[in-house]
Formats: structure tokens, sequence, C-alpha cells
């Protein structure tokens, strides 16, 4: 019977309240010591012209505590009301149920063991899609589709051959539709995008204009969410890229989906696996259409 009330009973009472009445108890203590002190305080003695003269403020300060008992009491009072609550803030927060404390006017909070891995575990969830896309278009299969567009491209008469430049906007043009379609699936949200080249900058309206002037000078991307007060529409992502010479800007918008460091770096990675694909893929086929023309030649 004893076990089950202490257990149930007497034990979380104590583990709740005699913290508190600990605390208030010892800082009721002090305060009460300051204040006898404070009343039987007779004041400071004066100091001499030489004195003055010669000791600063703070120097005279301390020799006004030391000429005074209740001073020197009151002194050692306040400072052991600050170590006082210092312990506490240190020892509660060092409790693993502690989520929230508050000492006077001032509010510290500590997580739970149960919410640092909620978050952890967003963390990881978040990283790993980028990374499983990154691995997918880092993949043998999207490089053998790029060859084979290219290479059905090199076969076309020479009025009907498509300028390098638009079927890279196409391969890209496929990329962020698959990318769309996995932030769909991933995070329930997507983006629509556009791809526009560096002399189609002028007719774009004056905000994405800015942010991609400023991509334009900068190593990274720019995005842009609506909750910052310069962009109070969509959330917006910028990335610029040069294939061939020639500037691109990708400009990503979405109403629901919110930019994030992990995109840039992500984004970053699609284009460039993209132009590496393509070279490679150039490379093969010019040097196979050099090897024919030397067989027929023969």
């Amino acid at each position: 019977m004893w076990t089950a009330f202490w257990s149930a009973r007497l034990r979380p009472f104590l583990t709740r309240y005699l913290p508190l009445v600990l605390y208030f108890a010892g800082l009721l203590f002090l305060l009460g010591v300051i204040f006898r002190n404070v009343l039987a305080f007779g004041g400071v003695r004066e100091f001499t012209e030489a004195e003055l003269e010669k000791l600063s403020l703070f120097k005279l300060a301390l020799v006004a505590i030391g000429d005074s008992p209740e001073l020197q009491k009151i002194s050692v009072s306040v400072c052991l009301i600050l170590l006082w609550v210092l312990f506490f803030v240190v020892v509660r927060l060092g409790m693993k149920n502690l989520q929230r404390l508050k000492v006077m006017n001032f509010e510290l909070e500590a997580e739970s063991p149960e919410k640092k891995i909620e978050v952890l575990k967003g963390e990881v969830e978040d990283s790993i899609h980028p990374a499983k896309l990154m691995k997918f278009f880092s993949g043998h299969e999207v490089y053998d589709f790029v060859f084979e567009v290219l290479l059905e491209e090199s076969f076309q008469p020479a009025d009907r051959m498509r300028p390098i430049g638009e079927v890279y906007e196409s391969l890209l043009s496929g990329y962020l539709e698959q990318t769309a379609d996995q932030y769909r699936k991933h995070y329930g949200h997507s983006f629509d995008y556009e791809i526009i080249t560096g002399a189609e900058t002028g007719s774009l309206s004056k905000p994405i204009k800015l942010l991609v002037n400023k991509a334009r000078h900068s190593a990274e991307s720019v995005f842009v969410n609506r909750e910052a007060d310069i962009w109070p529409k969509k959330n917006t992502f910028v990335h610029r890229h040069v294939f061939e010479e020639q500037e691109y800007f990708t400009i990503l918008t979405s109403y629901a989906y919110a930019f994030r460091t992990s995109d840039d770096f992500l984004f970053s990675v699609l284009h460039n696996i993209l132009i590496s694909n393509i070279d490679r893929a150039l490379h093969v086929i010019t040097l196979s259409q050099h090897l024919l023309e030397e067989g027929d030649s023969q």
C-alpha cells in the first residue's frame, strides 16, 4: 500500500513541487536578508577631498562596501541570489523531462528527446529525397536517354536539325518535369518552372528581374519565400546556368512549397549533370561519325 501511494501520489508530487518550494524558499530568504540590511543601513561615510580626487568611482564603491557591514551583507546576498537562480536553471535544464522553465521574467525552453527525434527524422527524410533524385539523374538510364535524343537529332536533315540550345532546353524541361512530379509525391507540393535565356530577362516583371540580377552576380541560386516582405505572392527560386556560352535562367515558382538551401544544391547538381551528359553524348556521337567517315573513305 505504501509503495503504491509513494509511486502514484507522493513521488510525483515531490518531484514536481519540491524543487519549486526550495527555489522560492531560498529566494525569499535571501531577499529577506537584503531587506533587513537595507533597513539597518545607516548610510555611507563622507569621503575626504583627497580620497575623492585620488580614487575612481569603482574604488570608492569598494571602499564604501568595505567600511559598511550592511553593504557587505547586501552585496553577498545579491551574489547568492544570482548563484541560486543560475544553479536552478542549470539543474532544471539538465532534467530530461524539462520542456519549459520560467524564472522571473526570463523563460528558457529545452526540447524533449521525442521532439528532437522528430526534428532529426524530418531532416533525414528531407536529405534522403534530394539524394535519391541526384542518384537517379546521375544514373545510366538518364544518360542513355540523353544519348538517344542527341543521336536522333544527328540523323536529322540539316534543315530539320534543331539548334543544340533548343535541345538543351527540351532535355532540361524533361528533367524539371520529373523533379516536379517527385516533389509532389514526396512533399505533397510541386512547382511551376520556366527556362529563359539571358536576352529574355528584359521582359520579366521587376521583382523577378531583381532576383535574376542577384543570381547573375552570385555563385549560388537565389530564392525568396512569400513570408518575406519583398515577395508577398509566390515562393520563387532562380538558378543561373551557362551552356555553350549561352546564359540561361531556370525560374521555379510555387504557392505551397517553400524553397530551401537543399534545393539550391539539388538543382545545381541537376543542371551540371545534364550539361555533362550532353557533352559526353556529343563527344561519343562525333567520334563515331568520324570513325564511320574514315571507314567509308577506305
